[in-house]
């Protein structure tokens, strides 16, 4: 499990059967047919409660049912020693076209799965859930196809197999003593491919090159999934790369957690402010299954060629930590996302097998 609860078991065990599930159905699809579940993790509800400290409750602390609030303390108005908290509970992201197929047509968003029930009976989706044993308090993401948010323009030239594509520059770091940075994987197609930047620093803008050093997409990975990520070393010992300031990777993260502040620094979208609101164990479609990937909202806030942009944490004990890098996202408009993808960085470079040693640069 890429994450840590310790006080409560059951979600875990509960989030590791769904994955094992999600994993079957995947192994199941024929092509070329679509999962009518992109990816399970878990997630904040959005009410939560006052958690009161261990003294207080005299016993261990369970898992509270789902949207559950603590109405005495909020009417007393000085509750007991303790913390606020949002509840965490299993995230299930679901296949929004499938359902539509179905004969209904419900927005995209988040719902919980009683408030569904009635309305999904007879869906397949509901049949499936069912057959996985999804406990009641599980909250369910209607989202469309996963896709990875690389851009190719009208314009571009076509060299070979591969269209020319864009993604951005995220985190710097130094690769085998040589500064680098890190991407989006599936920007490329192996290591050993050649990248051209534009350096827009003193003596820009003008295109320089990169070689992939270190890489892997998880395309083709097929149900156990994979990491999306791609080490590039400036290919001219003259050019530099320019750090951002920050405090190291973001610590493994244990729900229940607060929502988290973050900001995304994109390449077309640039800067873009908002909340981390789920942590997915896995997520994909029938091509490309990612591991360990942050949902980031609000919706709407990055697009296609944000790829590989360096999403930070700016508030909390963990703030101007590096959360990871914007992978892909999902979306019933063209240009902008619905729903918005970070691949962990910490769980990348840690479970990634990357052959070469790298180091973040720019921390404080």
């Amino acid at each position: 499990m890429w994450w840590s609860d310790e006080t409560n078991q059951e979600l875990v065990l509960t989030v590791q059967r769904l994955l094992t599930e999600y994993r079957r159905h995947l192994e199941s699809i024929e092509p070329p047919a679509q999962p009518l579940v992109w990816g399970v993790g878990s997630a904040p509800d959005a009410f939560g409660g006052w958690t009161p400290s261990p003294a207080a409750m005299h016993g261990k602390w369970s898992h509270p049912p789902a949207m559950a609030h603590d109405k005495a303390s909020e009417k007393s108005g000085s509750p007991s020693p303790g913390r606020y908290e949002h509840w965490v509970h299993p995230l299930v992201v679901a296949n929004h076209d499938e359902v539509r197929s179905d004969g209904l047509d419900p927005l995209p968003g988040r719902y919980s799965l009683p408030s569904l029930r009635d309305a999904w009976r007879d869906t397949r989706l509901l049949h499936l859930l069912e057959s996985w044993g999804v406990p009641d308090d599980t909250l369910i993401d209607l989202a469309g196809r996963p896709v990875p948010a690389c851009q190719v323009n009208p314009t571009d030239e076509v060299s070979g197999r591969r269209p020319v594509s864009s993604a951005t520059v995220g985190v710097t770091c130094r690769a085998g003593g040589s500064p680098a940075f890190i991407t989006a994987g599936h920007l490329v197609a192996a290591t050993g491919e050649r990248v051209d930047v534009c350096a827009t620093g003193p003596g820009g803008p003008k295109w320089v090159t990169g070689t992939v050093v270190d890489w892997q997409d998880p395309l083709g990975a097929g149900a156990t999934g994979g990491y999306d990520y791609a080490v590039v070393v400036l290919d001219d010992p003259n050019d530099t790369v320019a750090s951002v300031t920050h405090t190291g990777l973001t610590p493994t993260p244990r729900p229940p957690y607060v929502t988290t502040e973050v900001a995304v620094f994109g390449g077309p979208s640039g800067r873009r402010d908002g909340t981390v609101n789920g942590a997915l164990n896995q997520l994909g479609d029938a091509q490309r299954q990612w591991l360990n990937v942050w949902q980031f909202g609000q919706s709407g806030l990055l697009q296609r060629g944000d790829s590989g942009s360096l999403a930070m944490v700016t508030d909390g004990p963990h703030q101007g930590s590096v959360l990871g890098h914007f992978v892909g996202g999902a979306g019933t408009t063209p240009r902008r996302f619905d729903h918005q993808y970070i691949q962990d960085l910490r769980s990348c470079l840690a479970n990634g097998k990357l052959q070469i040693q790298v180091t973040l640069w720019g921390e404080a």
